[in-house]
């Protein structure tokens, strides 16, 4: 097999250090679960599943720069993250299948293929501001097609953080990642109910 790396040097004007990924998984051990199937006869754009849970992040005063959501297709059809306080959406992401014509470079718009675009945050034009993340409560989302049963099914998104000095208002590298994170969650059941806490 042949990989193609690229790689560009260190710019501080143009580049931010981030902290090591973050994974804030939703699911038992590394945010694994099964999806069950929805009742039989259910017609197909009803047989969604869902997870979620309330992530609080540590660490002091952590801000995100971007965020992709690891989950396992063709079963993951959408992930959300929501600030658990104020309500705001933060990130949605849905696969777009490549051979669609939703693929905004013709060059990658291939069959078979899967794009799942992150979410990014910075300073730069066209981007909102780093929201915080230490202390801040998050509701993570999973929707998945449950047609068929799933064993294994991942809900993971993986943060990118960067640690932040209110008084500069930039990146302040060097800080460490000092507090893990508290995690709580609740299975949607096929029929929308609550299931228990687990």
């Amino acid at each position: 097999s042949f990989t193609r790396s690229f790689i560009q040097e260190y710019n501080p004007k143009l580049h931010v250090i981030a902290l090591p990924r973050a994974v804030w998984d939703i699911g038992a051990f590394i945010g694994e679960y099964d999806v069950p199937q929805c009742k039989a006869g259910t017609p197909v754009e009803r047989c969604k599943h869902e997870i979620w849970g309330v992530v609080t992040p540590g660490g002091d005063n952590l801000h995100i720069a971007a965020m992709h959501f690891h989950c396992h297709a063709p079963t993951c059809l959408a992930m959300e993250i929501w600030n658990n306080i104020t309500g705001e959406l933060l990130c949605r992401q849905k696969p777009i299948y490549g051979g669609t014509g939703r693929v905004d470079l013709a060059k990658f718009d291939e069959p078979g293929y899967i794009l799942q675009p992150p979410c990014l945050w910075g300073d730069e034009p066209g981007l909102e501001p780093m929201p915080q993340a230490s202390g801040v409560p998050f509701m993570i989302r999973a929707i998945t097609n449950s047609t068929y049963g799933h064993r294994g099914e991942m809900a993971f998104p993986e943060i990118v953080l960067v640690p932040w000095n209110t008084s500069t208002g930039q990146a302040q590298p060097g800080k460490s990642y000092s507090n893990g994170v508290k995690t709580a969650w609740r299975l949607l059941d096929s029929n929308g109910g609550l299931g228990s806490r687990l």
